[in-house]
């Protein structure tokens, strides 16, 4: 896959497959790509980059290996680290608990339909095993999620 949106010639057969479009129509990849060309910074601010589900069928769609997922996925970023009021809440929860556990959900109790709780070791399932968070909060850190702390408004930090 290749991250060059040049190539990219506007065939939409990204998006004709891809599920969050059904759902969203305003979330059209093979526009995201076209925008990214020329509006980078406008599209940073647009909320339903965060719809993008990371199939990954855009990619596969593709008939000039770009990867809209990619183009995406590096506008997320770019909307991140610039505290965009559009970042969702619970992805600074998550990049918190991605931190302190080394884990992207916590462990939780398993209730069946009729409403029969089960943990892990009831079903014959394994612990979950220690994680080093050093090493993943490093690795966070390397990539600057830590860099600015977003207030709650959404506006934009000073960076230090």
């Amino acid at each position: 896959m290749n991250f060059d949106e040049t190539t990219c010639y506007i065939c939409a057969k990204c998006t004709s497959g891809c599920p969050t479009a059904v759902y969203d129509p305003t979330f059209k990849p093979h526009v995201i790509v076209a925008r990214s060309k020329v509006d980078h910074e406008n599209l940073i601010e647009e909320e339903n980059l965060w719809s993008c589900v990371l199939c990954k069928r855009c990619e596969r769609r593709c008939p000039q290996n770009v990867s809209p997922l990619l183009i995406v996925t590096e506008l997320k970023n770019e909307s991140y680290k610039h505290c965009k009021e559009h970042v969702p809440k619970g992805f600074e929860v998550l990049i918190k608990l991605v931190k302190d556990t080394g884990l992207a959900s916590r462990e939780e109790t398993i209730i069946t339909a009729d409403f029969d709780e089960f943990e892990r070791e009831d079903l014959g399932l394994p612990p979950i095993p220690n994680i080093n968070t050093k090493v993943i909060t490093e690795a966070l850190t390397e990539l600057g999620f830590f860099d600015k702390i977003c207030e709650e408004s959404g506006s934009t930090s000073t960076e230090e």
